[in-house]
């Protein structure tokens, strides 16, 4: 298994050390970001192979801010966090580019999936690059 590089943004302090402690134990490089206006910085400063962000991060909306971090070209694959699906906030994730939306309580077998999915990925692209 290939470390990866994983940024969990939620401002419940619980869901954060939650999903770092688990990635963390299968042996990849967690950072936590509590705060959406700091999330940006954090993404540039990490530069993270995944990200799982809550979909509402305090007063600002987590599909808020990605809209415009994607209008950048944002390159690394996104993973919403939600415990609870808004017909309105589903149509808008469907036309952004979005790994997956996962719910709370937290499936460990998909989210298993998809560091799978993502270490699949980069070993592909590192193949081609070689």
């Amino acid at each position: 298994m290939d470390m990866l590089r994983i940024l969990v943004a939620d401002e419940d302090p619980a869901v954060c050390q939650t999903l770092s402690r688990y990635l963390g134990d299968m042996g990849h490089k967690v950072q936590t970001e509590g705060s959406p206006y700091l999330l940006d910085a954090r993404m540039k400063s990490f530069r993270p192979d995944l990200t799982f962000v809550d979909l509402t991060l305090a007063d600002r909306s987590g599909l808020d801010i990605f809209s415009g971090i994607y209008e950048r070209a944002y390159p690394y694959p996104l993973v919403f966090i939600s415990d609870q699906r808004k017909p309105e906030q589903m149509r808008r994730v469907r036309v952004m580019d979005i790994l997956s939306v996962i719910s709370k309580p937290f499936d460990y077998d998909q989210i298993d999936r998809l560091i799978n999915m993502i270490e699949r990925r980069l070993r592909v692209r590192a193949a081609v690059a070689a």
